[in-house]
């Protein structure tokens, strides 16, 4: 395993490319909003072979990709900076399992994981579904500033494996802390960019002409049907309090999830589901 790492971490090249980073910095001065940008970018860039690999396997692999290519640049790194063999692969597996941990407390990178750590706590605070979506997109971005902030500070403390910092632990966090909460503000950044495609499409789709609004439980309306992103995006007592319009809602799902036709067809269709009673004459209606 050691083998395979650190033959993995030279192929990546990591401490090559960081001083190439460094390179472009010193030549051409980015500072300010030049250098965040391109930070903001370059972290969108590296997130994107990740999600790649999680697409093609179904969701199953985007998580151990994340571990592996963070154990193999963190173990590249303390090879460069003179730490052995063992040292840089214990270093390297700490490193990856610190990653791969903190990318699970939210939702911040779409096509990573459906739903995070904080979500079902925090979306408690909200009792629409509306405004629990909107509750949830927050705690995403400003979830993923808080994955890199953790990440920056756990870094500091696990490098002293290798690099011979002799700093105390809490003079260690106080010195770390420019540096963590700029990864912060560059991880919160990189979560709102990569999020807006996929917000602009879904606000295009809402926007279209010819749309009907969702329809919203209250009265004598047809209760709402929701995605599976949505329902995957639940709390357990969300789904049990929605689970009626859960299971009407999955017989009306296409491959991908969304419901087939627009919000009009879908409450004129689900009076044709299995085990619909009709309010008039209380008899079940076959498909």
């Amino acid at each position: 395993m050691a083998a395979e790492l650190s033959g993995a971490a030279d192929g990546l090249r990591s401490a090559r490319a960081a001083e190439y980073g460094r390179d472009i910095d010193e030549r051409y001065g980015a500072t300010g909003l030049w250098k965040l940008g391109g930070d903001v970018a370059a972290g969108a860039g590296q997130m994107l072979p990740t999600i790649g690999i999680n697409a093609v396997t179904g969701g199953t692999m985007g998580m151990p990709w994340l571990f592996s290519s963070a154990a193999g640049n963190a173990a590249a790194q303390a090879r460069a900076g003179g730490a052995d063999e063992e040292t840089a692969f214990l270093y390297g597996i700490l490193s990856g399992g610190v990653e791969a941990e903190t990318e699970r407390i939210s939702a911040g990178i779409p096509g990573l994981n459906k739903t995070g750590l904080l979500d079902d706590v925090l979306s408690r605070v909200a009792s629409s579904p509306t405004g629990r979506g909107a509750v949830k997109k927050l705690v995403d971005v400003l979830g993923e500033g808080a994955e890199e902030y953790i990440s920056e500070i756990a870094g500091a403390y696990l490098a002293r494996l290798w690099n011979g910092d002799e700093r105390g632990a809490w003079q260690t966090f106080v010195e770390t802390q420019p540096d963590a909460l700029y990864a912060g503000l560059v991880g919160t950044l990189t979560s709102a960019v990569m999020n807006l495609p996929g917000e602009a499409y879904a606000l295009a789709r809402k926007n279209k002409p010819g749309a009907v609004p969702d329809a919203q439980q209250s009265g004598n309306s047809v209760p709402r049907l929701f995605t599976r992103d949505e329902v995957q995006g639940m709390s357990a007592r969300e789904v049990s309090e929605n689970y009626d319009a859960i299971r009407e809602s999955m017989e009306m799902w296409d491959e991908n999830g969304e419901l087939q036709g627009g919000t009009q067809s879908r409450m004129v269709d689900r009076c044709a589901l299995p085990g619909f009673v009709d309010s008039k004459n209380e008899e079940k209606t076959e498909r």
